[in-house]
């Protein structure tokens, strides 16, 4: 028996993808009900995720995605202080991808399996891949060393505002970034191989730039004092499945929903004295449950940080941190049902977005 992978995606790769492997056996044809098998693990442990049979195709071959599987087994490691090798989280993790096959001795017997003939080991992130542009799908490979965020350079950060940058050194070897502001520079060693998130370093003051640079890539942050309203510090996951922020001090709007359930009862307690009580309540409040809905607008940005806001928008994972309190992050969910990306006018240069979001953890009714 042999079994043969045709195709297998790259490594490291992203989980919200097609991971195709393609496979043949030379069995397929010449054994009774046969059928392809695959096994997903975690690298290293005997626990098996998922298994999964497929019949051959018309080329007596099959076609796996384990895409899903691999997807619900990444968790986000949501803790925003200090710096950290991502992948010693469950945030990126090694999968083994085992393939086998199953059959019988004929159409009515029983079959026997025979698993893990052949395998793939991949490593895996939560990042995004867009089918539709001809480039992302390759936007990563062994030998890259990335920053893994699309910000463009200007984009306004509050001062004292809790930041994050992420970094993919893939050439297996280590690399340093900087961070830079004035003439101060400072180096970040970032391990071959790893998956990197810096946090706050420093505190750039009104006025002052920060610049990472990695690998002949940079990105500026222009740091601003909020002076009117608070500071609301957005942390999210971008398309690369990588935490980064946003933060803006516009102000806030607030709409709150109050929704009630409620019984009527009668004026006279006929279960009682049948006293005529002037303060018997007839409709009466039993549940009340409250949510409440906050907008607040970006600043003006060009079209390239408009685009990139537009992760956070669409983002799965988004929390927020208030000044005074910014460390201190709370989940939230992003409600808006829709955004218009572009207007198409030659003479707009610049956009701003309203983001409209509630918090996961809402206060309870009386």
């Amino acid at each position: 028996m042999a079994i043969t992978i045709l195709q297998e995606p790259t490594t490291p790769n992203c989980s919200k993808t097609n991971l195709v492997y393609q496979v043949s056996a030379s069995n397929a044809n010449i054994k009774s009900q046969f059928q392809y098998v695959m096994d997903v693990y975690v690298s290293g442990s005997s626990d098996r995720l998922a298994r999964i049979r497929q019949f051959p195709n018309p080329l007596a071959q099959a076609v796996f995605d384990p895409s899903r599987v691999i997807d619900d087994n990444l968790e986000y490691y949501n803790v925003f202080a200090g710096s950290y090798n991502v992948g010693s989280y469950d945030q990126i993790k090694t999968f083994n991808v085992e393939f086998g096959e199953e059959y019988g001795t004929s159409p009515s017997s029983s079959v026997t399996l025979y698993p893990n003939i052949t395998n793939d080991i991949i490593e895996v992130f939560p990042g995004q891949i867009d089918p539709n542009n001809g480039t992302s799908f390759n936007f990563l490979d062994s030998g890259s060393a990335v920053i893994l965020s699309d910000r463009p350079n200007g984009v306004p950060e509050c001062v004292d505002a809790q930041y994050r940058i992420p970094f993919y050194n893939g050439t297996g070897g280590s690399l340093n970034a900087t961070a830079s502001i004035d003439a101060s520079a400072t180096t970040i060693a970032v391990g071959a191989n790893t998956f990197y998130s810096q946090g706050t370093y420093a505190n750039p003051t009104d006025g002052q730039t920060l610049t990472f640079t990695f690998n002949g890539q940079s990105i500026d942050r222009e740091f601003k004092t909020a002076c009117n309203y608070p500071c609301y510090n957005f942390m999210f996951i971008n398309k690369y499945g990588m935490w980064e922020n946003f933060s803006t001090s516009k102000p806030v709007r607030g709409n709150v929903s109050v929704s009630r359930q409620n019984y009527t009862q009668p004026f006279v307690d006929y279960g009682g004295t049948g006293t005529y009580d002037v303060k018997r309540r007839g409709q009466t409040n039993f549940n009340t449950s409250i949510q409440e809905d906050l907008t607040i607008a970006t600043d003006w940005l060009n079209e390239q940080a408009a685009e990139w806001i537009t992760q956070m928008i669409e983002s799965d994972q988004v929390y927020v941190a208030v000044s005074p309190n910014n460390t201190t992050f709370k989940p939230i969910v992003i409600t808006n049902a829709s955004y218009v990306q572009n207007t198409g006018r030659k003479d707009q240069k610049v956009f701003n977005y309203d983001i409209t979001f509630r918090y996961a953890n809402q206060r309870r009714g009386r």
